[in-house]
Formats: structure tokens, C-alpha cells, sequence
């Protein structure tokens, strides 16, 4: 494993970790999920290192160990996509063993990022696990309760007491996160179409450029990414060649928002991810 910066265009470094192989079948850059440091995935992408995929992993700008270079409270949430995610990708291509061959691997919001750079039209394949639009009132029940305090009342209120979430605190994180980044979140799950939505006036027209195979991991257990947000997440992804597998804890054991990375799926989830990527490997990516 060796240790990256990685510089985006509006001069931030961006941590890294990249794990080499001898002749490497692709790249395979891991995405994140909210507030969760690229440490988590290191078990997975040694065991795609051990299949012949090199991997890159990265830290969001303002959390882990990618320091923002200014006030925590100018951070934009939709930067980890345009600024950080895309510097990230341009790296990954710039590997010239492995220039026309990288793959993605995308936790929750990473998955949901995706569109937002440049670079994702060229990539060979997509895997998403957890990956959502989640808007409030699609939650059933108490979860639904919970979802509206959360996204309309706890989250908002919190933000407005400092340029740090205390998200340790409140069992939100592993880490605590830029309350900017908080903020942003919150206004996009009170959005029926999450950040997609007109009122963000945001520029998504990339997402209908992705035209690679897309691998959706869900589970019924994950209370973080219920099917329908699932689902509502990928019609923006138009043009992809989307398949969806849904499992059930029953079959399978718990596994929730955050344990696919478990390595006790190493034998399952992890290998069954990993052949679909190696089976995927040698798609043409679009120009």
C-alpha cells in the first residue's frame, strides 16, 4: 500500500491509498460512503489486490486524513463529486499499465457522486453497495419518523453551533465531519429527487453519459438504503446496463448498512463482486 496526495483542480490535496499489483487486470477506485475514512475498505481492496485488480482508495476533502485548505464551512458537499472524486479518477486513468481500464467501486454516497465527474463515462464498470437517493418521506413507519427528525429538525439544528459536526458524538460517524457537509446533506434528503432536484440547480446531465454495466448491491436489512431509494436513485442513471441484486438477511446473515466490507463475506459478497468486475474488465470504455 502506498500513500498518496492527489491534487483536484481548486488546489486541495486529496489523501489516498494505492495498492499495486504485478500485472494488474484494472484499477479499481473505492469511493466512500458518508463520514466513513478509506481505512475501512482496506480488507476489501487487499482481497481485489489478491485477484489481480489494483486499487485506490481516498479521503473526501474535510474528513480522514484530506485537510481542507480554508474554513470547514465553505466546503461544498457536491465537491467531493466535481473536485475530489474527479481528481481521483483522473489519476486512476493516468496509470498508464492500466489507462483504458478502470473500474468503480461506490459505498452509499459514493455511488450517488458518481455522475458528477468527468471522468465517469470512461469507466468499465460500476459496482454500487448501499447506493441511494434517500429522500425522507420514503422510509416506512418509525424509520420514516426517524428520517424527518433527522433530515428536518436534528441535523439542521446541530449545524448551527460550529464548523464541526460532532457526528462521534451523536453515533452518526466513526469520525466527525465539516457541518457544511451536514448541512448540504440534510437539505438534499428533504428533496424528493435528493441533490437531482431542480431547486439544487445543479448540472447532472452526466449521469445520462454512463453506459457501463452497473452492479446494485442491496440488502433488506440496510434501514440507510431501502429498495425504493434504491431504485429511485438509479433511473438517473439512464444509459447504464444496470443490474440489481437484492439480498435477504435471512439467506445470507445481517449485514445492514456498512457490512458487506465485513470480511466474514470474504467466501460470498466479496468474491462474487470481484468475478463480476474480472468478467467486466475488458468492456471498451466510451470516449
Amino acid at each position: 500500500m502506498q500513500s498518496l496526495q492527489i491534487h483536484t483542480h481548486d488546489q486541495q490535496n486529496i489523501a489516498a491509498q494505492f495498492y499495486p499489483c504485478d500485472n494488474a487486470k484494472a484499477t479499481v477506485v473505492i469511493a466512500s460512503a458518508l463520514g466513513v475514512p478509506q481505512s475501512f475498505y482496506r480488507r476489501y481492496a487487499n482481497f481485489l489486490n489478491h485477484q489481480g485488480l489494483q486499487c485506490l482508495s481516498f479521503d473526501y476533502r474535510g474528513t480522514g486524513e484530506s485537510h481542507y485548505q480554508g474554513r470547514l464551512n465553505n466546503i461544498d458537499l457536491i465537491d467531493w463529486g466535481l473536485q475530489d472524486l474527479n481528481a481521483v479518477l483522473e489519476y486512476a486513468f493516468q496509470l498508464t499499465s492500466v489507462s483504458a481500464k478502470v473500474l468503480f467501486v461506490g459505498h452509499s454516497i459514493g455511488g450517488q457522486m458518481l455522475g458528477m465527474s468527468n471522468y465517469a463515462e470512461k469507466i468499465s464498470a460500476v459496482i454500487f453497495i448501499g447506493s441511494s437517493a434517500p429522500y425522507w418521506k420514503r422510509w416506512q413507519g418509525i424509520n420514516k419518523l426517524k428520517m424527518f427528525f433527522n433530515s428536518c429538525v436534528l441535523l439542521p439544528v446541530i449545524c448551527q453551533f460550529g464548523e464541526v459536526f460532532p457526528a462521534k458524538k451523536i453515533g452518526l460517524s466513526s469520525i466527525n465531519l465539516p457541518a457544511s457537509v451536514i448541512s448540504q446533506w440534510a437539505a438534499w434528503m428533504r428533496d424528493r429527487d435528493y441533490f437531482f432536484g431542480y431547486q439544487f440547480g445543479l448540472d447532472i446531465s452526466g449521469y445520462k453519459k454512463i453506459t457501463a454495466p452497473l452492479l446494485s448491491y442491496g440488502f433488506d436489512d440496510d434501514n440507510f438504503a431501502p429498495a425504493i431509494n434504491i431504485n429511485w436513485l438509479l433511473q438517473f442513471y439512464s444509459a447504464a446496463n444496470i443490474e440489481q441484486r437484492l439480498f435477504k438477511s435471512a439467506d445470507i446473515g445481517p449485514v445492514g448498512h456498512m457490512g458487506f466490507f465485513r470480511d466474514s463475506f470474504k467466501d460470498s459478497l466479496w468474491q462474487e463482486s470481484a468475478d463480476w468486475l474480472l468478467q467486466n474488465v475488458d468492456r471498451k470504455a466510451t470516449v
